[in-house]
């Protein structure tokens, strides 16, 4: 009986950091959608009708992605990003709310028109989420900023 009481004392510290991980995960990934499904376009490059094909996800081997449409009268074409979350620096806003990364980790895919066979366009630090007008103190990226920085020693601690 005293050995199931010390596993379980011994286990509670390390479910509790699980839940709260998950919890941060879910948070994080629920502002970014609540951002983009407000925004008219997720990068300059692109200005056609923008629907949410695969809303942000943060997968099981940690990768950040998310998934638009662009349609005209007569076209449509997938814009896709993912990168890595252990490599996440910081968010910050100019017209577009953007998640920086530390290296050029950030994956940006297109598909051909009328396809949604993604292929491989470049990498850079820049993971953008929606556009916005709001100035700096924009409340959703002040959210959004306060929900990574609970996020990040998650994946910024050493294994």
């Amino acid at each position: 009986m005293i050995k199931k009481i010390l596993l379980i004392m011994l286990l509670l510290p390390l479910l509790a950091e699980a839940q709260t991980f998950e919890r941060a995960k879910k948070d994080f990934v629920e502002e970014l959608n609540a951002i983009l499904k407000d925004a008219t376009t997720i990068h300059w490059a692109f200005s056609d009708k923008m629907t949410v094909e695969k809303p942000f996800e943060i997968s099981q081997d940690s990768m950040l992605s998310v998934t638009v449409r662009y349609t005209t009268d007569s076209t449509f074409y997938d814009v896709c990003m993912r990168a890595p979350m252990k490599q996440v620096d910081v968010v910050m806003q100019d017209i577009y709310i953007i998640v920086f990364f530390k290296g050029e980790d950030v994956g940006h895919y297109k598909s051909p028109d009328n396809s949604t066979e993604q292929e491989f366009v470049y990498n850079d630090n820049m993971f953008f989420v929606g556009d916005s007008l709001d100035s700096s103190d924009n409340p959703a990226l002040l959210r959004l900023q306060a929900k990574l920085q609970a996020l990040l020693p998650f994946y910024r601690k050493p294994k």
